[in-house]
């Protein structure tokens, strides 16, 4: 059984103990099982790496999950804002402004205060429009 590997830029000189040699350029090619580990260990690359996406991919698509994540983390608590803005006892103080702690814990996750305060803004101006 062979593998087919390519080097990642350089040639890639490997040799076994047994008397094995091979030479991997930039274009793949068959090697025997007994020299898949040296081409490994030197760094190359074989056929069945190549499917996997890049870092640089890899990298996209969790800043994409990430900001998914905080989209969806922020209609929930325009949600519940929303909810809080209806009924307003205990979260405001005497001055009208938002008791942050109060309002934490109803929405039942770590929120920072500045978020807390750009959300409730645009529910209290969605609220002036109607």
């Amino acid at each position: 059984m062979s593998k087919l590997f390519r080097s990642n830029g350089k040639e890639i000189r490997v040799a076994s103990t047994s008397g094995q040699v091979a030479v991997i350029g930039n274009e793949f090619r068959a090697l025997p099982e007994s020299l898949w580990g040296l081409a490994y260990a030197a760094g190359a690359i074989s056929d069945d790496m190549t499917a996997a996406p890049t870092m640089v991919e890899y990298i996209e698509e969790k800043k994409r999950e990430a900001e998914e994540k905080e989209a969806r983390e922020r209609a929930e608590i325009k949600k519940i804002l929303a909810g809080l803005y209806e009924d307003p006892r205990d979260i405001l103080n005497s001055q009208g402004k938002l008791i942050h702690r109060k309002v934490i814990q109803r929405i039942g996750i770590p929120v920072k205060k500045d978020i807390i305060d750009a959300i409730w803004e645009e529910v209290v101006a969605e609220a002036s429009e109607e």
